[in-house]
């Protein structure tokens, strides 16, 4: 396995161009800050107006990892959106048949990609050689008419004119809900080891921490739905550390019900690159679907740092920091590596995680699974397919 691996990582290297050769020398933190099951309980199963839909791009307070808690900005994606393979047949769910087999470039202009990235993400592109589109799956907010508090007026904006004879039925905008699933662009299979759904590059002026949604679930089998997700963190063409996973996952998030996964980013800087991968459950047919991604900007956080004396290395002198001021409170400059007051043994694990870099690279909210620690061969080398 250790030669397939190097050969994957070989491969992003030989394909990636010079552009994407320089990398950031900051901290970066990565958290998983846990996953929401059964958003609405919105998956489309039939049956006549209105649709039950997932309210991930409306104002909610069940929305519990929303970035804000004030209304009407309770939703995911505050500050961008990706969605792929989607459709919007309003007030029909089902008027397109199902594809399985979508262009990877989403060029299929039934199954349009639905993306709004944030100014400081330069570059973005999907890993997985597959989307999959049409099918029975769940209806969602759809993000180009819905965001803040749903709208019930059929006002030609949010809906069609209640005169263009579609039926006054309340029915909320909402698109379909598409796939990107099937093995990545270097040939990995979900049911072996974590394999790229999409990756994305930082660009100028990102903020501080934000928090990245992976839409899994509501498709038109329990099977498809992933059995872990992935983030792992690129610096250049350098993978840093292993895929940083939710653990596997629970049964109420191996169903049809729309499911997000999220994850913390701390200190990102220009030209990071960070990838989300996938792994199968059992009878998937080699699948492991995310549907989308959304982008929230957090607040009032502070990536960990264990370079106490400000040098840009994280050393011996850095413990010897740390170990004049363990037990009592303090700040960076005392050893407190979390900025939580206290200069404690959780300073001192990340003082390990980090030792030797000027990075931090952990921050690791649940072990992976063993498979887990093969590196994602995300295939950095087409991100600027969908450059803004």
């Amino acid at each position: 396995m250790k030669s397939r691996r190097n050969g994957w990582i070989r491969g992003v290297l030989s394909l990636l161009g010079a552009a994407w050769l320089s990398s950031s020398a900051g901290a970066v933190s990565l958290n998983y800050a846990g996953s929401q099951a059964n958003l609405d309980n919105g998956y489309y199963s039939g049956g006549e107006l209105p649709y039950t839909t997932s309210y991930w791009r409306s104002d909610d307070d069940h929305n519990i990892y929303a970035a804000s808690t004030e209304s009407p900005n309770r939703y995911y994606g505050t500050a961008g959106y990706a969605l792929f393979a989607t459709t919007f047949s309003y007030p029909d769910a089902n008027v397109i048949g199902g594809n399985a087999y979508l262009n990877p470039d989403g060029s299929n202009p039934l199954y349009p990609n639905l993306i709004d990235l944030p100014e400081w993400v330069s570059s973005s592109q999907p890993l997985a050689t597959r989307m999959a589109g049409g099918w029975g799956f769940s209806l969602i907010d759809d993000p180009v008419l819905q965001h803040g508090i749903r709208h019930w007026t059929f006002d030609g904006v949010n809906y069609p004119d209640a005169g263009s004879g579609a039926p006054n039925t309340g029915q909320n905008p909402y698109v379909k809900m598409g796939y990107l699933d099937g093995t990545d662009i270097f040939g990995n299979d979900p049911n072996l080891a974590p394999t790229g759904r999409w990756a994305f590059t930082v660009g100028a002026n990102a903020p501080e921490a934000f928090r990245i949604g992976v839409i899994t679930g509501g498709s038109d089998s329990e099977n498809f739905v992933p059995a872990q997700v992935y983030l792992q963190q690129y610096q250049g063409t350098t993978p840093v550390g292993t895929p940083l996973g939710t653990g596997l996952l629970a049964d109420t998030l191996k169903d049809r019900f729309v499911d997000m996964h999220f994850f913390d980013i701390i200190g990102a800087q220009e030209g990071d690159t960070f990838a989300i991968g996938a792994m199968a459950g059992p009878n998937s047919f080699g699948n492991a679907g995310v549907a989308g991604f959304s982008f929230d900007v957090l607040t009032n956080v502070t990536a960990d740092d264990a370079d106490f004396d400000g040098n840009g290395t994280v050393d011996g002198a850095d413990f010897l920091i740390w170990q004049r001021g363990s037990g009592a409170t303090g700040g960076l400059n005392q050893g407190d590596a979390n900025n939580d007051g206290n200069v404690n043994a959780a300073d001192l694990e990340i003082w390990k995680t980090q030792f030797g870099t000027g990075a931090a690279i952990g921050a690791i909210g649940a072990v992976p699974e063993p498979a887990a620690v093969m590196l994602l061969a995300i295939g950095i080398c087409g991100i600027a397919r969908f450059r803004k």
